[in-house]
């Protein structure tokens, strides 16, 4: 099965935080995250597509949930529901070489 939705979301420069995705309903979601300068990648969610965000923990409880990313870009598909309806990328790092655009996917 496809995806439903592909949309844009971006970290601006010298920033940390995405804006946030609007999946809906959709359960499962995909990341294609371009070269960011090197940090590691939490997915955050919203309830309401607000500035309030919290990190997706590891189904186990051990941590947050994360992505090691780096020069070349990766593909990061969550394993795990997703309980809210927006969704975006935090870094560890500001991102100072310029704005990054993420893709989420999600059906």
């Amino acid at each position: 099965m496809g995806w439903k939705k592909e949309q844009t979301i971006t970290i601006g420069s010298g920033g940390t935080k995405s804006g946030l995705a609007d999946i809906g309903d959709c359960k499962h979601v995909g990341f294609e995250i371009p070269a960011i300068d090197t940090a590691v990648c939490y997915l955050i969610v919203s309830s309401n597509g607000g500035t309030t965000t919290r990190r997706v923990q590891k189904e186990d409880g051990s941590g947050d949930l994360t992505l090691a990313s780096g020069a070349g870009g990766k593909y990061w598909q969550i394993q795990m529901p997703i309980s809210h309806p927006f969704v975006g990328i935090e870094t560890s790092a500001a991102q100072s070489s310029g704005a990054v655009t993420i893709k989420v996917f999600s059906k």
